[in-house]
């Protein structure tokens, strides 16, 4: 039998989260993620994803850095700046936050979700 590539562990453990994460589970769906980001940390989607969960749970440190580093593989990438913008938003850090949508927004015009988030915002601020 022949060694199983490093690629195909973080695949299994990537799917492994996605189930865990799908059965309500997300404390295992982390550990699978990790698990799998430890054989690819390379592999933006786990970034995203392990972010998102993070955000599910309320760790909105570990969702910034999540999304950090997968930013530091995809610097485009408007799906981290959106995840990373709203755990900035839920950590309190408004200002930056906002430059994260706002550069979203640019990479990807029309992305709605980014926008909404971002009027939002600006709805809030009014409202101080």
């Amino acid at each position: 039998m022949g060694k199983i590539p490093a690629a195909g562990f973080s695949e299994a453990f990537g799917n492994l989260g996605l189930t865990y994460d799908l059965m309500g589970q997300p404390q295992q769906a982390i550990g699978a993620l990790l698990k799998a980001k430890s054989y690819r940390p390379d592999m933006e989607n786990l970034s995203k994803n392990l972010g998102t969960l993070y955000l599910k749970v309320g760790r909105f440190a570990n969702a910034v850095r999540e999304y950090e580093d997968g930013l530091s593989y995809s610097p485009d990438d408007a799906d981290l700046l959106y995840g990373r913008g709203i755990a900035l938003y839920r950590s309190g850090q408004i200002d930056r936050a906002r430059l994260d949508l706002k550069r979203a927004l640019s990479i990807r015009p029309g992305y709605r979700e980014a926008q909404q988030l971002l009027e939002s915002m600006s709805i809030g601020r009014d409202l101080e």
